[in-house]
This record gives C-alpha cells, structure tokens and sequence, in this order.
C-alpha cells in the first residue's frame, strides 16, 4: 500500500481541514477496510494489490469482500465490483456487528444491534453470559415483573409521570420548602389528595436506631463480644448480608454463595450429580481405557 501511494498509482481520501489527513487503509484483526477516492485507477490498483498470493501463498476471499461507494451512481460501482469480483454493499452496512454509515440519530439506525442482543439474551441462562451476568439479567427480569404487577409502582410512575396524587408543587427546591416549614400542618406539604389511613398512622412515628441483637435495650459492648465470640455459626441472614455486599462484585458473591451451599462443581459433587461415574475417575484419551 505504500508503494502504490508512493508511485501515485492509488490516491486515498483526505479529512480534516484541507484534507491534512489522507486515509489509504485500517486494518483490524483479521479485517482490512481500504479506502480512497471514486477512480478506474485506484481499483485497478485495489485488484492488483490484492492478488498477493502469488509472492505469500495467502489469498483473498473476494466473495466475502465488499466495494462500498458514497455518492457514487449504482451502475459505476457496480462496474467497479465486476472488476474486483466482490459484492456491491450498500450504505449503511454492518461491520463487526455494529452499523456503519447512516443516521445514527435515528431508532432504526440501531436496530440490528438491538435484535442482536435481544437474540443473545433471549434465555436468563444462555451460555454467552456469565454466572454472574445471568443473576443480574434475571434480577432485572423479576424487578420489572414487579414493577408491572405492582399497585405501588403504578401509583409511583404516575407521580413520576405528572399525572399522579403527589406532592402538588414538585419542581419545589429544598430551600422553598425549608422556608414553608417542615412541621405537620405546614405549608411545604401540600397533597393532591387525602393521604389514606395506613400514611396517616406513620405521620408521628420517628425513625429510630435498632440493635438487632438487642432490640430491647439496644446496643451494649457485652452483647457484641458474646456475638463475636460465640461457638455457634452465624445465622444465614448474616451470611448474607455479607455476601451479597453491593461492594463485592457479582462473580465473587456467586462463586462465595455456591461455595457455602456446595453446589461447586467439586468432583465429589459431580459424582453425586452422575456427570462423573462413581469412582471419580474420567477416561481421556490415551488412557488405555
């Protein structure tokens, strides 16, 4: 390619102001995109280069090339594919799964890569997601089940929505409200509607701090130590609380949580689920067996 350049026998496509910048070619992984300007010359140039085979021995597969134009009429680049023996593509196309060309502004743009993944994630179990990524897909799966079937969440989106019984003024800053008061009866709380009974008996209730352990008397070093200390396994509540810390990520969390169940795929385990025959003893090639 740089010979060519060199010897003005291929001319690539200038960007930038003045076009400072001229684009020949980008190569990717197992994929090269050639770009230059509409001329018989530069594909004569193309289908010359890209008969290498000859010196490497490595050939290109033409029928999976494809000759791209912009702005370019459909029976010039029709010729232009005859001479490379390749298809004719169209703008926009796709290029490693993603659209190329075309209005990217646009629902439709986008909607391949859509299907895509839709497709791939069509099962909560499906193999190109991992364990974790399974748990977060079907932890979301059941949240929005919940939030269709929900009354409470219904109620919430309408609020959301501005069509709802909420807080009268909810472009209120914190600030305004402060100045109207905070108090019961004040002038910062005014409803769309009558608030029900169940929110009426929760108007004087404070929040309070609660020792689990003690909620009687609450918290006390004794308490603690004898927690800390104590012969006995923690309970699986504390388990999991510590498991499933938003902290920790989701991969770990699985991996700890099957860990403590024993549901890792242990040979003993596998011997139990009849993967493995009841010795524990797989036969691979060459054993003689």
């Amino acid at each position: 390619m740089n010979t060519v350049v060199e010897a003005q026998r291929f001319h690539g496509y200038g960007v930038g102001s003045g076009g400072g910048v001229t684009l020949t070619h980008l190569q990717f992984a197992d994929d090269t995109i050639i770009i230059g300007e509409k001329s018989l010359l530069n594909v004569r140039t193309m289908r010359a280069m890209l008969l290498f085979e000859e010196v490497l021995g490595l050939k290109v597969n033409f029928n999976k090339s494809m000759l791209t134009g912009i702005n370019i009429s459909e029976s010039w680049l029709s010729e232009a594919a005859l001479v490379m023996n390749c298809w004719r593509g169209t703008i926009p196309f796709i290029y490693l799964g993603l659209p190329i060309g075309g209005d990217s502004r646009k629902l439709s743009f986008w909607k391949h890569v859509v299907d895509r993944i839709v497709s791939r994630l069509s099962s909560w179990n499906n193999k190109f997601l991992s364990s974790g990524g399974r748990l977060v897909l079907l932890k979301g799966r059941l949240q929005e089940g919940g939030r269709h079937s929900s009354t409470w969440w219904r109620m919430l989106s309408r609020v959301r929505e501005g069509v709802g019984e909420g807080v009268v003024d909810k472009e209120c800053s914190v600030a305004e409200m402060c100045r109207l008061g905070w108090a019961e009866g004040a002038e910062a709380w005014i409803w769309r509607r009558r608030l029900l009974a169940w929110e009426e008996e929760n108007d004087n209730v404070h929040d309070t701090w609660r020792w689990y352990l003690d909620p009687t008397h609450g918290y006390s070093v004794r308490v603690a130590y004898r927690f800390i200390t104590t012969s006995g396994e923690p309970s699986d509540s504390i388990h999991d609380d510590n498991v499933w810390h938003r902290l920790i990520p989701a991969k770990v969390s699985l991996f700890v949580w099957r860990l403590m169940r024993n549901r890792l795929p242990t040979k003993d385990n596998l011997v139990r689920r009849r993967v493995l025959p009841p010795n524990g003893v797989v036969c691979v090639l060459g054993c003689g067996e």
